[in-house]
């Protein structure tokens, strides 16, 4: 499924420093690459700060979104109006292990797995062109029987989308690894006769050797 408007690479990274100091004990914090229509695509909202298609953040990839929960670890809160507003978040530089840049806006919590799991902290950053992974996986004991309701809530992001642009994972991922097989193989061969030559030229060696010393 066609996921670029919204998500494409996601990953647990180590938070370096957050506001020019060094995070200690080590953190780690959930970075996911998204499209710059990220939050309107998912009707999310953004409670501090500004979006990542802002016209001042166009076409800057120095730029990110974190979530409250990350907020809140890291920048405190305070209750304002019966919300709780993470502080001293917004404008704040963060490096972590593959991005440096800094917080121009908080998203709300969303939810990435379950609605039972925990939220975690969580880093949005602008993707690059050639970052994407056109695929959103979704976990069913039956692709064919992916529930009306999940699939209408897609078409309405990316219109009506065939049944042919359902698939296993294990389907796609298996039809993308096909051109790297035969390389594969091609190198397991030659490692299979290396190995052995190897082997023959270091005890030719070490039997010149202990010749030369005798």
């Amino acid at each position: 499924i066609p996921f670029g408007r919204v998500s494409r690479l996601s990953s647990w990274e180590a938070l370096r420093s957050f506001g020019g100091r060094p995070v200690n004990p080590r953190t780690e914090v959930y970075c996911t690459n998204v499209g710059r229509e990220f939050v309107s695509a998912l009707g999310a909202s953004i409670l501090q700060g500004r979006d990542l298609n802002d016209p001042d953040h166009r076409g800057r990839f120095d730029v990110a979104l974190v979530n409250t929960t990350f907020a809140r670890m890291f920048g405190g809160s305070v209750e304002v109006k019966g919300e709780i507003m993470s502080i001293n978040v917004v404008g704040k530089i963060i490096e972590t292990t593959w991005f440096k840049g800094a917080i121009v806006g908080v998203v709300r919590d969303l939810v990435m797995t379950k609605a039972t799991d925990a939220p975690v902290p969580q880093v949005f950053v602008p993707a690059r062109d050639g970052a994407l992974v056109p695929f959103v996986a979704i976990r069913t004991r039956n692709a064919s029987g992916l529930s009306s309701g999940a699939r209408a809530q897609l078409e309405k992001l990316w219109g009506p989308l065939p049944d042919s642009r359902f698939s296993r994972l294990k389907d796609y991922w298996d039809r993308s690894l096909i051109p790297y097989r035969g390389q594969a193989q091609v190198v397991g061969l030659l490692a299979l006769f290396a190995i052995p030559l190897a082997a023959i030229g270091v005890a030719s060696f070490m039997l010149f050797l202990v010749r030369a010393q005798n």
